[in-house]
């Protein structure tokens, strides 16, 4: 090997290993697209609700509780890495309708929430925060999760923790590092430190009723991790594939009657 092409590849790995410490010291940067408000923004929806904040480690989240006027339930929402409430709490309404009082929590840094996210354990502390806080007023039996694309491993996590009856996950990942390692071809998953197995979760919500509801047009979170999901399914689980992609699923009218169909199980 010449002495030039040693220094060039020398230099192009020193590179690369610097590029891959700094992916993985700032990852949380790439990963969480948090909206921030200020503390005194005041929310406006079509639908009866009160503001929450709840105490964890470290930091205090903010949350959103619909008013169903004859509730069946309550569905505790579990939304994206994107946005804050003032966009995530307009879904209230829909749920209200239904019959079901809504729940929905920033994450950390999101919104009005204070601190950020700092690593897995964290995020999943918080989601068990959020369960335990709807728990204060509903039983678990009465508890429908739902969990959008980052979202959906948070919920299954807390399924595989509680008897719920229902989990929905909306265009949902089979494991989070895969996903993220697939987004960037030359970063490998061990540096990914948000592992989040979704299929492991799902495994152990074994008496939960699990829906997998994906756009066959989604280019963000493929609908082969649908596809590979589907596999670890029980008999009387449902996977819905709908002509929708990811952002637009919400509108989507096939999606509103198949959750719908899901609520009044």
């Amino acid at each position: 090997m010449s002495a030039v092409l040693f220094r060039f590849l020398a230099l192009f790995f020193g590179v690369y290993l610097l590029v891959l410490a700094l992916l993985y010291f700032f990852q949380e940067r790439l990963l969480f697209v948090p909206s921030k408000l200020d503390e005194g923004f005041k929310f406006e929806f079509n639908a009866k609700f009160e503001e929450i904040k709840l105490s964890v480690d470290g930091a205090v989240l903010n949350g959103l509780h619909f008013y169903a006027s004859k509730p069946k339930g309550a569905v505790l929402f579990f939304h994206g890495n994107a946005g804050s409430l003032k966009g995530w709490g307009k879904f209230g309404e829909f749920y209200t309708r239904l019959g079901y009082d809504f729940y929905v929590f920033d994450y950390r840094g999101y919104g009005k929430s204070s601190g950020e996210i700092r690593n897995e354990t964290e995020l999943m502390s918080d989601a068990h925060a959020m369960m335990t806080r709807v728990l204060e007023e509903f039983n678990a039996k009465d508890i429908t999760l739902v969990g959008y694309s980052l979202g959906s491993g948070l919920a299954s996590n807390i399924a595989s923790k509680f008897d719920v009856p229902r989990l929905v996950l909306v265009a949902p990942y089979f494991k989070f590092d895969e996903l993220a390692s697939s987004k960037v071809f030359f970063v490998p998953k061990f540096i990914v430190k948000y592992k989040i197995p979704t299929v492991s979760f799902i495994n152990e919500a074994t008496n939960t009723q699990i829906s997998i509801i994906h756009g066959k047009f989604d280019d963000l979170i493929e609908i082969s991790n649908s596809y590979k999901l589907a596999k670890y399914l029980k008999l009387d689980d449902k996977f819905y594939e709908i002509e929708a992609g990811h952002n637009d699923i919400f509108y989507n009218r096939e999606f509103e009657q198949i959750l719908e169909e899901i609520l009044s199980r």
